[in-house]
């Protein structure tokens, strides 16, 4: 049993009353929201949530050089069964935990000490500003000339603010921006990603020497040394490949491109052990890196690549050195590109539009970003890959151009709202 089931299950005695009730006034803005399956019977207190320094920083310390997270309130957290809350004003977290662009990442760990299992997820948001107030927003929402309230806002200004609302919500953002009785803060918390993750079992028997100075603790003294914790990252980089997008243009006549930018666009999934094996983490963290590309110009089906840089995180009691929970996480991106030539197409053909003679792209944030639950090859080093995803913007962009008549495919949805897209002949089109 590790050390923090042993904690857990002194909290079962000492916090009862300390979880804020599923039923009570939510007054902070809602910051993330997870399901951590099989954390539903925890009890008060044996969910926490906090909040990783800015990953620029975190890129920058020497190997096994320790740092803190910012642990919230025990407030912050809310729980109805399995599904969890974290509700926490973006004006009162420092700005050390606050990266470029104002992504922040939020950690949720959960102690299971009748079952010995341990549980962690983790998600990125972004601090952004609209009308002078702080607000969280997903990590793929930029927040360009957002302080400009909605009533002083130009009808050009009003268009680029809605070009840059949040994927799945962009006309309701739209709405909200223009001075409709949506209140903003409510399309950004909907937009949130819902990080999943599971309890695991863990296995560590090192707690007997310190059961008895745990169990003399106070209450709020042993809730506190529960939470807190002290990580430190290794030295050695595991450089990835990742893929951020495909393309699949006729073969003869066409051809398709990708344009990257990641100042605002990618995340990458992480990989976690608590004592019982590496499993894929929930969640994704968004990397703020300032680089573009563009890839050259083919008929060739293929998928494109950028490298990103994972680094082993260790967090350990900050009492009692135990080790709580492993996790690679990415700290950025190296700026290395590359492709992957593709054997066959995929058979999208229920939402194709027509077009002419063309240079068409996908480049704006409405509708899907391009997701991929193997996207980062982990495979040859844990058994399995980690799940990437790209926002489309003006930075990011999928074109495809032909000297003839085409339909443009998309995966689930119309192309100019798909995640993924294809080109067929013209005689594909939907309508």
């Amino acid at each position: 049993m590790t050390i923090v089931a042993v904690a857990a299950s002194l909290l079962i005695a000492v916090s009862a009353g300390v979880r804020a009730p599923a039923n009570a006034e939510r007054g902070d803005p809602l910051m993330m929201r997870a399901k951590l399956t099989g954390s539903a019977d925890l009890p008060d207190g044996a969910v926490t949530a906090s909040v990783e320094p800015a990953l620029s920083r975190l890129a920058k310390l020497a190997g096994g050089q320790q740092y803190s997270r910012f642990v919230l309130p025990t407030e912050a957290v809310y729980r109805n069964g399995d599904e969890i809350e974290v509700r926490f004003p973006p004006e009162d977290l420092p700005d050390a935990y606050v990266d470029e662009g104002g992504l922040v990442t939020v950690v949720i760990d959960a102690a299971d000490a009748e079952h010995g299992k341990y549980g962690t997820v983790l998600s990125s948001v972004r601090r952004v500003t609209i009308a002078n107030s702080q607000q969280w927003a997903p990590p793929m929402y930029s927040a360009e000339s957002l302080s400009v309230p909605p009533a002083k806002r130009t009808a050009a200004q009003a268009r680029a603010v809605a070009a840059k609302a949040p994927a799945t919500t962009a006309r309701a953002v739209y709405a909200a921006f223009d001075g409709d009785e949506n209140p903003v803060e409510e399309v950004l918390a909907d937009a949130l990603p819902h990080a999943t993750s599971r309890m695991q079992p863990t296995s560590d028997e090192k707690l007997a020497r310190v059961a008895s100075e745990m169990s003399a603790l106070p209450p709020h003294d042993l809730a506190r040394a529960v939470a807190a914790s002290n990580c430190s990252l290794a030295k050695k980089e595991r450089i990835r490949s990742a893929t951020v997008g495909t393309s699949y243009p006729m073969l003869k006549g066409s051809k398709s491109w990708l344009t990257y930018n990641n100042s605002t666009s990618s995340s990458f999934g992480t990989a976690v052990n608590v004592g019982d094996g590496w499993y894929q983490g929930g969640g994704v963290t968004a990397t703020a890196d300032n680089w573009g590309s563009s890839f050259q110009k083919s008929h060739r089906l293929r998928s494109y690549r950028v490298h990103v840089i994972y680094r082993k995180q260790t967090c350990t009691s900050a009492k009692w050195g135990t080790i709580l929970s492993q996790k690679l996480i990415p700290v950025g991106q190296t700026g290395g590109i590359g492709r992957n030539i593709l054997s066959s197409r995929p058979s999208w053909r229920s939402k194709c539009a027509p077009v002419v003679s063309h240079k068409w792209w996908r480049g704006s944030t409405t509708g899907q970003s391009y997701t991929l639950s193997y996207g980062v090859k982990f495979e040859k080093v844990l058994g399995f890959n980690l799940k990437s995803e790209r926002g489309y913007s003006r930075g990011a962009r999928l074109f495809y151009t032909a000297n003839k008549r085409r339909a443009i495919c998309g995966d689930t949805t119309w192309p100019g709202l798909a995640g993924k897209m294809m080109e067929r002949g013209w005689r594909a089109r939907s309508y």
